[in-house]
């Protein structure tokens, strides 16, 4: 992007440049008008004139400033009265600024708005916008042509002078000149220096409202970008938090269920003491439940981490029907609890896949743990079926359950974070379970059992194919 002091500083060499060689066709066009109109010694004044104008107009590039050259200019070679200059901006006239003679000195103001027939003959200057065409009047309060005009009638000055104010074949604006006291004060030669002046003024008004334009358009362009950028920030802070909220919400879910298991086994553990005389062997079988479920939490903690630093997955080839089988193991206490029994099927072989073995562990118990939780209304036959098996290329792992079933309206949001139809549910199993086996290549399911209840199926590929 361009900086807009780069722009002012190219604006400003382009525009000497081609005020240098407009400044010499207007003193050429002045010449030859002047000749025409046999000007004499006014000829000499004015080529100076138009010189030191030019001269002036090219070394600001400020629309205020030079609306002002232009109107001291125009007053002190025409010696008019008063004067005033209305422009099209947008497609709207406004009177843009206004002089007048007072005391010997000039008074310019320069206070946009809109222009009415109290401030200027509104007849004569959108005549003069129009055609184009320039109207000098030397007793304007007499002519026939604007006879009806408020301003004219009013005020009734003598001698009016109206230029337009053209760039090629752009209308600038319009110049207004007026003197109330002279008969015939805008003579010929008079004329032909505020044409040349007139056009030069409109040349370079012209050029300060596109290089200000330019200058706009490249501000606007830097402010969207930076707002643009500040969005960017923003939706990357909204981002990381809303990873973190999640990546917190995997932790608390997926770490929930290894502490329950270490509570459930803690209190089974006591009641094994309990008992007179004490089972050690069963208190003691709890005891190393506890320490497997602790280190199943350190490793499900090590897990997600690495997840959160984007850390490359460390896949190795494992057992699936042994990880199966342990995860089941894991799970035996909690389903004891919720009086739900677990059928494993198809799980005595050696199923090679490669993947992370916590993970696909985290993926099964978090199914069997579903379906037992939909199974809680049921009074009888609450039963699970964990099965694996080989289907072409890939490994198919099941688990089937007898509980409420999928709302079909429901079914297509499962996978979503934070979505969830238990009323203590956090919405993230399902989720972390289907980024899990997207991770591992493969693709996680739910439908409908023939019936009740629902299967749960997801599929990895198989090692060697």
């Amino acid at each position: 992007m361009t900086a807009p002091a780069t722009l002012n500083v190219q604006y400003a060499q382009a525009h000497r440049r081609m005020t240098e060689l407009n400044t010499q066709n207007l003193v050429d066009t002045f010449e030859a008008d002047a000749h025409a109109c046999a000007a004499g010694p006014e000829q000499d004044q004015g080529i100076q004139a138009v010189s030191r104008i030019s001269e002036a107009l090219a070394s600001h590039d400020k629309p205020e400033r030079l609306m002002e050259i232009l109107l001291r200019a125009a007053l002190e070679s025409a010696g008019a009265g008063q004067g005033a200059l209305v422009l099209l901006r947008s497609g709207v006239w406004q009177l843009s600024a206004s002089a007048q003679m007072i005391n010997g000195s000039i008074v310019v103001k320069q206070e946009p708005g809109p222009f009415t027939r109290h401030l200027l003959p509104v007849s004569l200057v959108h005549a003069v916008a129009r055609t184009r065409e320039g109207v000098a009047m030397d007793d304007a309060h007499a002519s026939p042509a604007y006879a009806q005009d408020a301003y004219l009638r009013s005020k009734c000055p003598r001698s009016v002078l109206c230029l337009p104010l053209t760039r090629a074949s752009t209308l600038v604006g319009v110049l207004y000149l007026e003197n109330t006291e002279v008969r015939g004060a805008f003579t010929a030669a008079k004329q032909a220096l505020l044409k040349v002046i007139a056009s030069q003024a409109a040349f370079a008004l012209e050029t300060a409202r596109l290089h200000e334009e330019l200058v706009e358009q490249n501000q606007q362009r830097a402010r969207t970008e930076e707002q643009l950028r500040s969005a960017l920030a923003d939706l990357d802070r909204a981002s990381r938090l809303n990873a973190m909220g999640e990546l917190v919400a995997s932790i608390v879910h997926e770490v929930g269920q290894p502490l329950a298991a270490v509570d459930t086994s803690a209190i089974a553990a006591l009641r094994w003491l309990n008992r007179s005389p004490p089972d050690i062997d069963e208190a003691r079988a709890m005891l190393t439940h506890i320490g497997v479920s602790a280190a199943r939490a350190r490793g499900i903690i090590h897990s997600m981490r690495a997840k959160a630093r984007k850390a490359e997955p460390q896949f190795a080839t494992l057992d699936l029907c042994n990880a199966l089988r342990e995860a089941s193991a894991l799970v035996a206490v909690q389903l004891d609890a919720l009086k739900v029994s677990l059928e494993l099927r198809g799980l005595n072989g050696c199923m090679q896949v490669r993947g992370d073995r916590i993970q696909l562990q985290q993926v099964v118990i978090n199914l069997l743990m579903n379906g037992a939780e939909s199974m809680a209304a049921r009074d009888s036959d609450r039963r699970l079926v964990l099965a694996c098996s080989i289907q072409d290329d890939v490994v198919c792992v099941t688990v089937d359950d007898l509980g409420s079933g999928i709302a079909p309206e429901i079914a297509h949001r499962l996978h979503e974070p934070l979505f969830t139809t238990k009323e203590s549910g956090m919405g993230m199993g399902l989720a972390i379970s289907h980024s899990i086996v997207d991770a591992h290549g493969g693709k996680l399911t739910l439908s409908a059992r023939e019936g009740v209840g629902t299967r749960a199926t997801f599929t990895l590929p198989r090692l060697g194919y």
